[in-house]
């Protein structure tokens, strides 16, 4: 028999050094990431010109620049405020922050995890395997802003934390101080994570002295800089800050040892939550498989860290349920947290997994990306077809243009609720408005005033609306009669919205 001839061994060894299918397209995920991400944003704008609750009410907060917002860290308002000067306020405005945000929290977490591992694939398994957690891909889009910016702060701080470990470098550890800083200034569970990091770096010897270095006292410093002045009003508006305390409180027991367990079960059960897709498919993929290659021992030892961290930060998690008697746990409070744990999966299944398995796991988060677009669509144009209209079906370009018709053109508005009040501000961008909830922006001195509520259920004048008016106005309604006004939800002929507003000329 005769062997290859050298044709043929060309090609063979040609074949063997040509990169793979799946070596190609974790080469590609930077620029699918992005592309993802613009066509959310197109979505988004294409769908409807009305704004989701969270949405209304960064339009609410961004008519000041303040350092401080109430029970939410500031930095998401400012982004907007930003991004309101440059594309004006509005609809694009906001799906561009976001999705801009989650962008980045998927690049980071790619580059993170590249270097970790010294592979693209690797890399971009983590990447992808964000999309297996509902919070992120399906919540994030759905109605999520501060919990969208922490997610882009932990991972921003994971970049700079692998940086610090690998190179230590001044501008690594001013990273790392800016990432600190932009977690605290998106959500205030953020420490709880940065915190476990850095002591499960700690009790490892092979990452301890990147830790105990001086040069460490950069990151500090930065964050301080930037910290300082929130921290300030922070102190100075405690009454404010706590004001959505209550929410961790609210099925409270007679029985402390049942607030402790309730407290205990819903952090297990929002975590359960979080990761069930997560684990299914990498526990499908992982089923009767053999490990076919390995990762090095600097990318082993990051796994560690990285589990060590989360076991810490559970613990922190744990110790704060019991000490403030927290009996109520959300899947999104977890975000900061859980989000190592795609990175933790990825980077310890990888070496067990074939190649077909992981282009599996490409292929099932492919279409949970797919599923959310195609959601994301059929949630606002079909929702209202099986009677599940949502607050982008409202029509309040329709109902500001009858408001002007009844005599109001701008001024001071009194809305009753944030949902309302963010989207008349939309339409009345000259007026100033505020709300029960926000009512402590800088009104106008003279000018007409609104008052606006819901009248769908034929609802009179809230109380807490005529509350607020009387405070800034120093006088009653007295026998103001109210007009009302209505319009076809969007892509949605059986359901109107009703309006009533009361429209008083200035003194």
């Amino acid at each position: 028999m005769h062997g290859p001839s050298p044709g043929q061994s060309i090609l063979r060894i040609a074949a063997m050094t040509r990169p793979s299918f799946l070596d190609r397209l974790a080469a590609a995920m930077p620029f699918l990431i992005c592309g993802y991400f613009a066509v959310q944003v197109g979505v988004r704008v294409f769908i409807s010109p009305s704004l989701g609750k969270d949405e209304a009410e960064q339009v609410l907060l961004a008519q000041e620049w303040a350092w401080g917002y109430g029970s939410q860290p500031p930095l998401y308002t400012w982004m907007a405020i930003l991004l309101f000067r440059v594309f004006g306020e509005g609809v694009f405005a906001l799906a561009l922050l976001k999705n801009l945000l989650l962008a980045g929290s998927y690049l980071l977490t790619y580059f993170a995890v590249r270097r970790i591992a010294q592979d693209a694939v690797v890399a971009a398994l983590a990447a992808v395997s964000l999309l297996l957690l509902p919070e992120v891909a399906w919540e994030s889009q759905r109605a999520l802003t501060h919990s969208v910016l922490v997610v882009f702060g932990t991972a921003l701080f994971t970049y700079a934390f692998v940086r610090v470990l690998q190179d230590g470098r001044a501008i690594d550890y001013a990273l790392l101080g800016l990432g600190f800083a932009v977690g605290c200034l998106a959500k205030f569970n953020f420490p709880i994570v940065a915190i476990a990091m850095l002591l499960a770096a700690l009790t490892m010897p092979r990452f301890r002295t990147a830790v105990a270095a001086p040069r460490f006292l950069i990151a500090p410093a930065v964050a301080a800089a930037v910290l300082w002045q929130p921290a300030v009003w922070l102190i100075s508006n405690r009454d404010a800050t706590l004001s959505r305390a209550h929410k961790l409180t609210m099925t409270q027991t007679d029985s402390l040892l049942m607030s402790y367990v309730s407290g205990v079960w819903g952090l297990v059960w929002g975590a359960g939550i979080f990761l069930a897709l997560l684990v299914v498919v990498y526990g499908a993929a992982l089923l009767r498989s053999a490990p076919g290659r390995s990762l090095e021992a600097s990318a082993s030892a990051f796994v560690g860290l990285l589990m060590r961290s989360l076991g810490i930060a559970a613990a922190l998690c744990i110790v704060l349920v019991i000490a403030f008697e927290v009996t109520q746990i959300k899947a999104r409070w977890l975000l900061p947290l859980l989000y190592l744990t795609p990175i933790i999966v990825a980077l310890w299944a990888y070496p067990r997994l074939a190649s077909w398995r992981i282009g599996a796991i490409f292929a099932v988060a492919g279409l949970c990306a797919v599923t959310v677009v195609v959601l994301i669509l059929l949630r606002t144009l079909a929702g209202p077809s099986f009677d599940r209209p949502n607050p982008l079906n409202g029509p309040y370009e329709e109902l500001a243009q009858q408001i002007r018709d009844s005599g109001f053109r701008h001024g001071r508005i009194f809305a009753a609720f944030n949902l309302l009040g963010g989207n008349i501000h939309m339409q009345f961008p000259d007026s100033v408005v505020i709300t029960p909830e926000y009512p402590n922006f800088a009104l106008p001195a003279s000018g007409p005033s609104l008052l606006i509520w819901d009248a769908t259920r034929g609802d009179p004048v809230p109380t807490k609306l005529m509350d607020l008016f009387k405070r800034f106005s120093g006088k009653s309604l007295g026998g103001q009669t109210p007009v009302y006004v209505s319009a076809v939800m969007l892509h949605a002929e059986r359901h109107r919205l009703r309006l009533g507003l009361i429209v008083v000329p200035p003194p």
